[in-house]
């Protein structure tokens, strides 16, 4: 019942902040469409941004990077699967999800907020890829760690294409994307496999 309430309330904030704008509202506007009281509301949230922007990401999944950076294959297909392997994946949760990147992109506040989650989740997806990339004898340290970087800049704009694609196509399943992600990355850089 708590999450199905938290939800609820997540719902709400966001709806009031496109509405009315992040800065118009307060945390009084969302406990009374919510009818929550604000103990309730900061016992949930702590604070208006994350009511907004959802709970917290939890850390990758320590099992999913170490088995990560001991693939082999395609890592930009591998770290890809590993990043939304907790994304939505009903319409729905896709709408909501896309909703609140609306509101973070017009927000330079939430924008702020909302970049400081991903950086922190890239300095641990950087770690393994450096560990995956770093593995080869014949690979020096910096070449390793500048292709860990390029691997994760990559991951990024693959990202931003299939959050595009999700708002055309709300049910393709997110391995598909990732696929044509992949290989539309592979026919702009001119990569044969």
């Amino acid at each position: 019942m708590r999450d199905r309430r938290r939800a609820a309330v997540e719902r709400i904030a966001l709806d009031l902040a496109l509405e009315h704008g992040y800065d118009a509202v307060t945390v009084e506007m969302i406990c009374a469409a919510a009818v929550v009281s604000p103990s309730t509301f900061f016992n949930y949230f702590g604070s208006k941004e994350r009511a907004v922007l959802g709970p917290e990401p939890a850390p990758l999944d320590g099992h999913r990077l170490g088995s990560f950076a001991a693939g082999a294959g395609d890592a930009l297909t591998d770290l890809m699967l590993l990043l939304v392997a907790t994304w939505p994946e009903t319409p729905a949760e896709r709408d909501l999800l896309l909703r609140r990147l609306d509101l973070i992109e017009r927000t330079p506040a939430l924008r702020a907020a909302h970049t400081a989650r991903i950086d922190r989740a890239s300095e641990q997806v950087e770690q393994a890829a450096l560990r995956r990339l770093g593995r080869e004898p014949a690979v020096a340290p910096e070449l390793a760690t500048e292709r860990a970087q390029m691997l994760l800049a990559l991951s990024h704009a693959a990202m931003h294409w299939m959050i595009r694609q999700v708002r055309l196509e709300p049910a393709t399943p997110w391995p598909v994307l990732i696929d044509r992600a992949v290989a539309v990355l592979r026919d702009v850089a001119g990569w044969r496999t």
